[in-house]
């Protein structure tokens, strides 16, 4: 039986395994893998934990809906990986990697947005994100993508990597890209 478990910032919830110490439900001898969601739209949050409690294995998930109760979230708990969308009401995703970046720069964070890479990847990724992804990927290179972000690796989709390069040598660059945020 697979672990399917959601966090709140008041609850633990968890149809099956066993509690850890700390409270937190996991199967027995598999590590879990904290990840904090902050998405401003509940259907996409919703959305997404289906398909990180569906395909990623033992994934405990927590929701915020904004950058201020992300950041009490990260401040309150150990999470492994944080995944958060750009857009977000007050702060945004990169002024919320950058002050989690503060007090947390151990925490990998992956960027989930519906913004193309070509305006918004070199940003986040400056910011202190290491992977970048658009809400349009595929479930399987999300997937992946959380993997080598779980693991401090750095995660682009190619399309964006050869962006990036592009950019690093100036072939494509354009005036509005070297501007500060």
């Amino acid at each position: 039986v697979r672990a399917r478990s959601t966090v709140t910032e008041a609850s633990v919830i968890s149809l099956a395994g066993g509690a850890s110490p700390s409270g937190v439900f996991q199967g027995p001898h598999t590590p879990m893998i904290r990840i904090l969601l902050v998405d401003d739209h509940p259907v996409a949050r919703q959305g997404i934990r289906t398909v990180l409690t569906d395909r990623v294995k033992d994934a405990v998930v927590g929701e915020a809906a904004d950058a201020q109760s992300a950041l009490k979230q990260v401040n309150a708990g150990e999470w492994d990986l944080v995944i958060t969308d750009l857009s977000l009401p007050g702060m945004s995703g990169l002024e919320l990697i950058k002050e989690m970046r503060k007090f947390r720069p151990d925490l990998p964070t992956l960027v989930l947005s519906v913004h193309p890479a070509s305006q918004f990847a070199h940003r986040a990724l400056s910011a202190g994100a290491i992977g970048y992804l658009t809400k349009d990927s595929e479930f399987e290179e999300f997937v992946t993508a959380i993997e080598h972000v779980r693991r401090g690796r750095r995660y682009v989709s190619r399309d964006t990597a050869d962006l990036l390069v592009r950019r690093s040598v100036d072939l494509d660059t354009t005036p509005h890209d070297t501007l500060s945020d």
